[in-house]
């Protein structure tokens, strides 16, 4: 059987499918409507609500409940300072005038947050009448936001670019100015404003122009350039840097120009200073080493190579210990390094070895360069060699030695014989003749203990005196030298104060040195304080040492001279101008045998109100030397 199809079951047929197409449409549209995250809005004619997705409860925060069939004007999410503007936009739409596409107005969320919305209208238009109208609202408030943040970093480099010395600028293919900064202002004498778009040769000298033309296009050929330019008398660092687009299609050229004219300026002097400070250096008699902060070898002069017999190769970039360092001497240097670190340039002397193992004596001048931040990056110290020194004071020791020995025996015997006249063992004298005696026997007992001095100076630099520590009763010690010094403490009717009770301190020590310290420390005391004043004297048991205190209120000494005190034949100026007699040697006798015996001694004094010596001395005993005993 034959089936017969008319047009109007064809009409029928197309209709259905035209709605099947419809129907998909719209569940189309609906899906998008619900899920897209702008905000869309339909309005009627009169601008109610007729619809609006969920995305609005994202947005502000109303659901579309409370929105739906409500007029636009009547929504809070609608700041009122912008509602006047949506209102005239909506009216001018509805007569079909021109509107902005898209604009933007702030809104407040329903938990009061203030965002910036941005707005797009479309009419609907039916049969030539506009029906209603499509609204999408996006939130572009972090838009915004990111927008004003580039804008600010935009305003600091823009402010860091002009507030920049060096040249910086930015030009196109043809070599145009498209950026340029303030720097040029100032070197060309010409606004900002008036450079752009132009090229070098419309505002600079031709000769100038040129060069940065050439420079220019080398840049934009390699792709990178970085060196320096000398232009007539000043010199710049030169970076250019080709700029492409992400296709890489060249758009020009950027570039840093630095003005290192005194920096060039700067560094050839420094080159004319190494280069005299290396000549010096190099003509230098003594030696001369730098060092860097581990202690190795940066520098050295051939005087300290003909000193040591090495060579710069063999020293250079060795750290310690240093091949010509004696190794008794390891301890030594650290503590003189310690020391210089702490900012105490003091020379000391220590002991050398030659390449071939001869050892030699070398004065060493230490100091130290610190950086910005006050650390010390390197040392250096300048070595002489005092062999020659050595072997004439040496000399000069043993002579002095010799003649002191020579001495004693004739002042031994005008000591004797003076004696025996004053008892009256060759007759009696008269007032005159005893007057005179006692002169030559005082003058005698002087130059006595002044050749002993000398003696004992010269045992002390030959290495030759001895220490025979046996048991000694300190208290007894202070007591006989205090008891030989009363006849002076009288006459200065000085106030005399023992800090030490009658029970025995027994300590193995030697005696002649006990007596030397505690005669020449009184002595002193008693000497160097006006009549009327204070002297005091205390001895006292530590845990590991003896501990002796002589104290007095005398003349002081002076500030910048107490770092001289020890030193042989040093006496303060306050003092020579008071007591001129005097050998300045007595101190330095008390310090080097204490310090070789295992004692100390140091002080405190203020000018004018006195003076504290103290003295420490093992329980355990001095150290025992061989040796001559020292004189009294």
């Amino acid at each position: 059987m034959k089936m017969q199809i008319t047009n109007i079951d064809i009409i029928k047929m197309r209709d259905k499918k035209n709605d099947k197409n419809i129907k998909k449409l719209e569940e189309k549209f609906r899906s998008l409507f619900k899920n897209i995250r702008d905000v869309i809005v339909i309005l009627d004619k009169e601008g109610r609500i007729v619809d609006i997705n969920p995305a609005v409860k994202k947005i502000s925060g109303f659901s579309p409940k409370e929105i739906k069939g409500r007029h636009f004007r009547e929504i809070k999410f609608i700041n009122p300072e912008n509602r006047k503007k949506i209102i005239e936009y909506f009216r001018k739409d509805r007569r079909g005038k021109k509107v902005p596409p898209y604009y933007e107005v702030e809104g407040t969320t329903k938990d009061g947050r203030r965002i910036i919305v941005e707005v797009i209208t479309t009419p609907f238009i039916s049969e030539g009448e506009i029906v209603g109208s499509l609204v999408i609202v996006r939130d572009v408030t972090e838009n915004k936001k990111a927008e004003e943040k580039l804008k600010n970093y935009q305003k600091k480099i823009e402010s860091l670019v002009n507030s920049s010395v060096d040249l910086i600028f930015l030009k196109d293919k043809n070599l145009k100015y498209l950026i340029a900064n303030k720097a040029h202002e100032k070197l060309f004498n010409i606004k900002v404003k008036d450079i752009i778009g132009k090229t070098d040769f419309d505002f600079m000298p031709k000769t100038v122009a040129e060069g940065c033309r050439r420079s220019d296009i080398e840049a934009l050929k390699s792709g990178f350039i970085s060196r320096e330019e000398w232009v007539g008398e000043k010199c710049f660092h030169v970076v250019k840097q080709r700029i492409e687009d992400t296709q890489g299609r060249v758009r020009g050229i950027a570039a840093v120009i630095r003005d290192i004219t005194e920096r060039k300026k700067i560094e050839e002097m420094l080159k004319k200073s190494k280069e005299f400070a290396e000549n010096l250096i190099a003509s230098m008699k003594d030696g001369f080493s730098i060092i860097d902060s581990r202690g190795v070898h940066i520098n050295i002069n051939e005087a300290l190579c003909k000193m040591t017999g090495f060579t710069r190769e063999e020293l250079i970039g060795v750290g310690p210990p240093h091949p010509y360092w004696a190794p008794e001497e390891y301890e030594n240097i650290q503590k003189a390094f310690k020391k210089t670190l702490r900012g105490e340039f003091e020379d000391f002397e220590m002991i050398f070895m030659r390449k071939n193992g001869e050892r030699f004596p070398v004065i060493v001048s230490p100091s130290w360069l610190r950086n910005e931040k006050g650390e010390v990056i390197s040392y250096f110290a300048t070595v002489k060699d005092i062999s020659e020194r050595k072997k004439i004071e040496r000399a000069k020791t043993e002579f002095v030695s010799l003649a002191s020995h020579q001495l004693r025996t004739p002042l031994t015997n005008i000591n004797w014989y003076s004696e025996m006249l004053l008892l009256g063992k060759a007759g009696e004298l008269n007032d005159q003749q005893i007057k005179y005696l006692k002169e030559i026997y005082t003058a005698n007992q002087r130059l006595v203990q002044l050749v002993n001095l000398l003696l004992n100076v010269s045992r002390i630099e030959l290495g030759t005196f001895g220490i025979k520590p046996e048991p000694i009763n300190i208290i007894e010690i202070a007591n006989i030298v205090l008891k030989e010094l009363l006849p002076q403490i009288k006459t200065k009717k000085l106030k005399l104060e023992k800090d030490y009770g009658k029970k025995p301190l027994i300590v193995n020590t030697d005696p002649n040195i006990t007596h030397i310290v505690f005669q020449n420390l009184l002595s002193n005391a008693i000497n160097y304080t006006p009549k009327g004043g204070r002297v005091k004297v205390s001895v006292e048991k530590g845990k590991s040492d003896v501990l002796i205190k002589i104290s007095d209120t005398g003349y002081g000494i002076p500030n910048d001279q107490q770092s001289q005190i020890f030193t042989k034949f040093f006496r303060a100026d306050n003092i020579v101008e008071k007591e001129p007699d005097g050998t300045g040697l007595g101190l330095y006798i008390v310090k080097s045998v204490l310090e070789q015996s295992g004692g100390r001694i140091w002080f405190e004094s203020e000018e004018n109100k006195g003076t504290t010596f103290y003295v420490t001395i093992p329980l355990k005993g001095m150290r025992k030397k061989k040796g001559k005993k020292m004189s009294i």
